[in-house]
């Protein structure tokens, strides 16, 4: 059983393609809920997202992993299964580069997860899904402060869930939930998670914690996200056609949150630290952080 005096080891696991844009945002917004580890695994980026997590994992802030498309049929299930079996954190978050982990109860993600009983092999989050709010180009300021419109609790995508497991208790990795040999798998506030197929459960659980989702940030934004295709996927123009036929409604907004935008203090610390080791490495790019604070 493990110590519940000492902190739990966090791995950060994440498949990316050409995300320069929010790379520094959404690692230094993990660093500061005190992730201990960050796997990122690249997907043949071409806009300096690669010679940035070069940089980052030559400073020691995370594990950079070229992970092309030509590794197999669905690449990002095969790397979250290569997370499992290589990594020896005690947990494994899986989130993508547009979601950002909140919590209302816990001042660190290892303080949630040390307050999980020994039972508990997994923990589901759901989304919270935000749209661009009538924003139609990017702008070079953090997304969680430039976009405070969200679904309505009741939307049906805001039931999407994605995953914490227990890394020695999983037998198996999906993109949305992880297979638990053992153990239970519960929501947030630890009662047992009810699911419905394999990407929802039955109702959302937000109050504890929850998983801001930037689907759409801006239309110039989105456009880019459709062209760079799908990572679990060698049929790019099938995720194209899904992402514009589910347009309307991730982005029909409805309620207003500005959790994130106001508590944007230490993730901004945390980005000005990461970009002092890109700029001594002489990297520089127009985007955020690197234009605010030029």
């Amino acid at each position: 059983m493990t110590d519940p005096s000492i902190a739990p080891r966090i791995a950060l696991c994440a498949i990316i393609r050409n995300e320069i844009r929010a790379l520094v945002e959404w690692l230094a917004h993990y660093k500061a809920l005190g992730v201990s580890e960050v796997v990122i695994y690249d997907n043949s980026s071409t806009d300096g997202t690669t010679e940035a997590l070069r940089v980052l994992d030559e400073a020691g802030e995370l594990v950079h992993l070229d992970w092309p498309h030509s590794v197999g049929a669905r690449p990002q299930r095969l790397a979250y299964e290569h997370a499992r079996r290589h990594s020896d954190a005690d947990w494994l978050a899986f989130f993508d580069a547009d979601e950002f982990l909140v919590l209302h109860q816990d001042a660190s993600l290892g303080a949630f997860l040390a307050r999980m009983p020994p039972d508990v092999s997994a923990v589901a989050e759901n989304w919270i899904v935000f749209g661009s709010g009538g924003a139609q180009t990017y702008l070079p300021l953090p997304v969680t402060e430039r976009f405070t419109e969200a679904l309505a609790a009741d939307a049906p995508a805001n039931r999407t869930v994605k995953a914490i497991g227990r890394r020695e208790r999983l037998s198996g990795t999906g993109i949305h939930r992880v297979a638990v040999a053992q153990g239970r798998y519960v929501m947030p506030s630890g009662a047992p998670a009810e699911f419905d197929g394999l990407t929802a459960t039955v109702a959302p659980e937000v109050t504890v914690a929850a998983l801001h989702h930037y689907a759409i940030k801006s239309q110039e934004e989105f456009a880019e996200k459709r062209a760079r295709g799908h990572a679990n996927s060698q049929f790019p123009e099938i995720k194209r056609a899904r992402l514009e036929a589910g347009l309307a409604t991730l982005d029909a907004g409805g309620a207003r949150n500005d959790i994130l935008a106001r508590r944007s203090g230490p993730m901004r610390a945390e980005a000005l630290r990461l970009r002092g080791n890109l700029l001594e490495a002489g990297l520089r790019f127009p985007v955020w952080p690197f234009v605010e604070h030029s």
